[in-house]
């Protein structure tokens, strides 16, 4: 009877250890995928400071040769308002 006992405690004290060190690897693996989304966080955040730039936006416009409208007019068009831009 006390050795079925023992044994019986025995088990449950390797379950225990197994289920421990199993949640210990899931934790370590989150973990790094916590540290590698920062970085992307990180890294995209950067990206977006430069992307949202006024002079990266300017040139950008420059490129696809957008001219500044001076002028916006108001129309109307069966019944809707539209915007007429003029370029000077």
């Amino acid at each position: 009877m006390l050795f079925c006992s023992m044994l019986a405690l025995v088990c449950l004290y390797v379950i225990q250890i197994n289920l421990v060190v199993a949640a210990t690897y899931r934790i370590s693996g989150y973990e790094k995928a916590f540290r590698s989304l920062s970085e992307e966080t990180k890294s995209l955040q950067a990206q977006e400071a430069t992307t949202r730039s006024f002079k990266t936006i300017e040139e950008l416009a420059s490129a696809m040769q957008f001219e500044k409208v001076t002028h916006v007019e108001y129309i109307q068009v069966g019944g809707a308002v539209v915007a007429q831009g003029k370029v000077r």
